[in-house]
């Protein structure tokens, strides 16, 4: 084993090509963010970063796939950041109370008034469609992973299928944040929807074990039906 005398080494310092990738994708964030998608362009985006408008192409090839970049870092910086609220919840009352934290954090970032503006280009544009998917698939995939925790040893784990009830969280969550740049109160009222539904959980795991038995054969009836009825036809 080798030994550097205890000096701690030092991060590498980025190369100027990765400074101005840093500084193009901060740019692209803030122009959509604070401009809109419409106003997008190389041009801005360069005059944001104080760059050439060559840059943008050199580095990125197209202003798209710049904003997807800017896109893909302000997301995966997000959960990172985030990440530790997630974990400390351990109810699904908690989880709901954590995503209006995170919710509230997202637009005193900027971060909702950009998604807003990816989503709305998804309509229309392939590539934005793809980071925008890419950003809700990050985000399930945490939700996902705390559901699990969460529900994990309860009643609420056997009878719900987190594979399905994440995206739908995750829908709740995306869907309250854009709402509530239009309507303020829209949070609070969707928070109280939600907490609802872990005060249901909740009250499950209080159910004595012939409750349950019940519960668990309704539900497993429910999901034959379903399954009949969403099918393809045979044959």
């Amino acid at each position: 084993m080798r030994h550097n005398g205890g000096v701690t080494p030092s991060a590498p310092t980025p190369s100027t090509a990765e400074l101005t990738r840093q500084r193009l994708t901060q740019a692209a964030f803030e122009v959509v963010r604070d401009q809109g998608w419409a106003n997008a362009s190389a041009r801005n985006i360069a005059a944001q970063a104080s760059v050439s408008q060559a840059l943008v192409f050199y580095h990125f090839g197209t202003v798209d796939d710049l904003v997807a970049a800017a896109s893909d870092l302000a997301v995966t910086d997000a959960i990172a950041a985030q990440r530790p609220l997630l974990a400390d919840a351990s109810t699904l009352t908690e989880l709901v109370h954590a995503g209006r934290a995170l919710s509230d954090q997202h637009r005193s970032d900027g971060n909702t008034s950009f998604m807003a503006q990816v989503m709305a280009a998804a309509q229309h544009n392939a590539t934005m469609a793809a980071a925008a998917a890419r950003a809700l698939q990050l985000w399930e995939n945490e939700i996902v992973g705390a559901l699990r925790r969460i529900t994990g040893t309860g009643v609420a784990g056997e009878l719900l299928d987190v594979e399905d009830l994440a995206p739908l969280i995750t829908a709740a969550f995306v869907g309250t944040e854009l709402y509530g740049g239009i309507d303020p109160t829209a949070p609070d009222r969707a928070s109280r929807v939600l907490e609802s539904v872990g005060q249901f959980a909740a009250a499950l795991d209080e159910l004595g074990p012939a409750p349950k038995r019940v519960l668990k054969s309704a539900v497993r009836r429910i999901r034959r039906r379903w399954s009949q009825q969403v099918s393809p036809a045979s044959g």
